[in-house]
């Protein structure tokens, strides 16, 4: 059977038991209620290709020539099967210096939201649900802004700190906020992110 007669079939049987709890209701001294839960009614299943993972890794490789030139590259993390697409909030007032490893994430199946300020991010967080957040530390000059950013979720969602140094007093201070790791090479990103 082809999926528009299934979603047919089912529509019709939605529609018959709401006339039929709508005419019960009219009849009883009861109300009557219909609860459907349309997550029970449609799933999703994810499955990369080995193109999206090559891809991946391609620009894992041009992000990490731009931010450690020499270095050995990294590889990407054994990535677990996927039942859902995941959302990141990327906080970086130049996400131009991070398109390679936004590239990246989106062939590896995360929806990547960028917010160049922390007022912007707020909003997106409020409105949106995200698995996770990566932030720089300085932004906007305040180079406080990722720790007290951190400090603001309390938790509530997992961060990540992409940074050039993950071994100065403002790491440290990140980590102490509540930061999940402090990631300085694009492999290290992503692995934290399949981490979490």
């Amino acid at each position: 059977m082809d999926t528009n007669t299934v979603v047919l079939i089912l529509g019709v049987l939605i529609v018959l038991g709401v006339l039929m709890l709508l005419w019960r209701g009219q009849k009883g001294s009861q109300p009557s209620t219909l609860k459907v839960s349309l997550s029970d009614l449609f799933k999703m299943d994810l499955s990369l290709s080995p193109q999206n993972r090559a891809q991946a890794e391609q620009d894992l490789r041009k992000a990490e020539q731009e931010k450690a030139p020499g270095a050995p590259p990294g590889t990407l993390p054994e990535l677990r099967p996927t039942r859902a697409l995941t959302r990141v909030l990327w906080i970086d007032d130049h996400p131009e210096r991070n398109v390679h490893e936004t590239v990246a994430l989106e062939n590896l199946g995360k929806l990547v939201t960028v917010a160049t300020s922390d007022e912007a991010a707020r909003i997106f967080l409020r409105r949106l649900d995200f698995a996770a957040i990566v932030t720089n530390l300085g932004r906007g000059g305040d180079p406080h802004a990722g720790t007290r950013f951190i400090s603001e979720l309390r938790d509530a969602v997992p961060a990540v700190v992409y940074t050039k140094d993950a071994h100065t007093e403002e790491a440290d201070a990140a980590r102490k906020a509540g930061a999940t790791a402090i990631c300085v090479l694009p492999h290290e990103l992503i692995a934290a992110l399949e981490r979490i």
